[in-house]
């Protein structure tokens, strides 16, 4: 699938191993999954760990995420989704450590951020 236009992320997890408590971050914080949300500064403010949650939340009808590899973030194009979530309120648990790079694939999405890779 061939996106033109898209919204991205990356999220750079700082792991501690043996970190006990579990936190839940909503992505872009109070504004959510949306293309109007700086997420390189969301993102800066954040330090994610190993079993730590993060909440996509958006109107299923206007957005989707697409969970992508490196290679696909960075050209905005989502040629083989890792992952795709269409809820609307999507909980993700980070289970490893690691770069996680995210993506709408509707089209009409214009605005670009990104985050650490």
């Amino acid at each position: 699938m061939e996106l033109t236009k898209t919204v991205v992320i990356s999220f750079f997890l700082m792991v501690i191993l043996g970190n006990s408590t579990a936190n839940v971050y909503q992505v872009g914080g109070s504004t959510g999954w949306t293309i109007n949300t700086g997420y390189k500064n969301w993102t800066s403010d954040q330090i994610f760990h190993v079993g730590d949650i993060i909440i996509f939340q958006y109107n299923a009808q206007y957005q989707n995420v697409l969970q992508v590899n490196r290679e696909d973030y960075n050209s905005s194009k989502a040629k083989s989704a890792l992952a795709t979530y269409t809820t609307g309120n999507d909980l993700i648990n980070l289970t490893s450590a690691g770069d996680y790079y995210y993506i709408s694939s509707f089209p009409h999405n214009v605005r670009v951020a990104s985050g650490y890779t």
